[in-house]
């Protein structure tokens, strides 16, 4: 990874299995992105997608992981859409989970 990242914000919060949620955020054209996200649970994996103004993804999404990361360049300006996905085990109980943003 290139040096010059600066962070953009650091969101925590948690989900239950197969739930998502959605942060809108502000992309300028040309800028790249960083998603880092993790999860305090050994059983669950984490998913980023990145959604831009017209409802299309970005870039590919990421390997669900109990740590992942996702790097998107915006080929559009505007708001778009950071979806984080969870899945866990079976038992049925929310997960924790952490992303953090950086951009250049």
């Amino acid at each position: 990874m290139q040096q010059g990242w600066r962070t953009r914000g650091v969101d925590t919060d948690s989900l239950l299995p197969g739930d998502s949620t959605n942060y809108e955020m502000s992309f300028y054209k040309g800028s790249r992105y960083l998603f880092l996200a993790c999860t305090d649970d050994t059983d669950a994996r984490v998913e980023l997608i990145i959604v831009d103004p017209d409802g299309n993804p970005v870039g590919l999404p990421s390997e669900k992981g109990v740590n992942t990361l996702l790097e998107v360049k915006a080929e559009k300006p505007g708001n778009h859409m950071l979806q984080v996905g969870l899945t866990s085990p079976a038992d049925g109980k929310p997960s924790w989970f952490s992303v953090a943003t950086l951009y250049r």
